[in-house]
């Protein structure tokens, strides 16, 4: 923004500099005179808008960061919770190209964590924007077979995707894990209860038995 408004005073140094007196399209103090005003409104609104801002934030308008270093923040930051390091796949893969192998070790050490928790952000949305590169082995296969062979990745825009559904039946088992109590009966000891996760719900079917935890 500094150089734009400087940049306007050379513009009129140079311009009058190159046409002959009094062949410009514009009186030479007329152009300066608009220049000035408006470099100086610039400084005021300027000004004025840090003095509203918490200094905390003055230092955000001044950086040397490059931006494959800004994308590889959200990944590389300290204190970085999953949800804000995820956002690295939303970034061109270019700019975080050099990191590529971390990123992926640390999704195939996540995932699991991811899938049994369901945090709110892991959704259908988000499964499409994760290349396959990153995704564990068997995820991907799964995926792929949902679709019929070949992964989809269109369910941003529509939610009938191979990726909607393996999210959407996550979601489902963690409802299921969340709300579903089974008590034992008089005849059992007495208050047991059926425990299971999401990860035993995904590999046993519905007659499965599953054995009660002594809470």
């Amino acid at each position: 923004m500094i150089a734009a408004v400087v940049a306007a005073f050379g513009g009129v140094s140079v311009y009058f500099d190159t046409v002959e007196e009094g062949n410009g399209a514009i009186a030479e103090d007329t152009a300066w005179a608009l220049v000035g005003v408006g470099g100086a409104a610039w400084a005021f609104i300027f000004c004025s808008f840090l003095g509203v801002m918490k200094r905390d934030y003055w230092a955000t308008f001044i950086s040397l960061q490059t931006g494959n270093l800004w994308a590889q923040s959200y990944f590389l930051g300290a204190g970085k919770t999953d949800e804000q390091r995820v956002r690295i796949v939303t970034f061109n893969s270019h700019l975080w190209a050099s990191i590529r192998g971390d990123v992926r070790e640390w999704f195939n050490e996540n995932w699991e964590k991811w899938e049994e928790e369901q945090p709110e952000w892991f959704n259908d949305v988000f499964v499409a924007k994760v290349d396959d590169d990153l995704l564990p082995k068997g995820v991907l296969e799964e995926l792929k077979e949902m679709g019929g062979g070949e992964r989809e990745r269109d369910t941003a825009s529509r939610d009938t995707g191979a990726s909607a559904r393996y999210a959407g039946s996550l979601s489902q088992l963690k409802s299921a894990e969340d709300n579903v109590e089974f008590r034992c009966d008089s005849a059992r000891v007495p208050g047991t209860r059926y425990s299971h996760s999401a990860r035993v719900l995904r590999a046993i079917s519905s007659s499965a038995v599953i054995a009660p935890e002594v809470t």
